[in-house]
């Protein structure tokens, strides 16, 4: 999710640029590349649905470092 919103991709987009970017993988705590989504893109939609607005706000504020 948090790469989705960096990014600005959809669901599908954002399951398919994981596939192809070992960065990614690498951030998401994979240490070997993988050939698989980890995920159905649908599954996004409906964990986005659950954390809701306030959720998802909380989880990037928490996630950024200050200087």
């Amino acid at each position: 999710m948090m790469l989705q919103h960096m990014e600005g991709l959809s669901d599908e987009k954002v399951v398919q640029r994981w596939v192809e970017n070992p960065y990614w993988q690498f951030f998401c705590g994979y240490d070997t590349l993988q050939w698989t989504p980890p995920i159905n893109p649908s599954s996004l939609t409906l964990w986005r649905k659950r954390l809701g607005d306030k959720g998802m706000e909380t989880i990037l504020r928490l996630s950024q470092t200050e200087p």
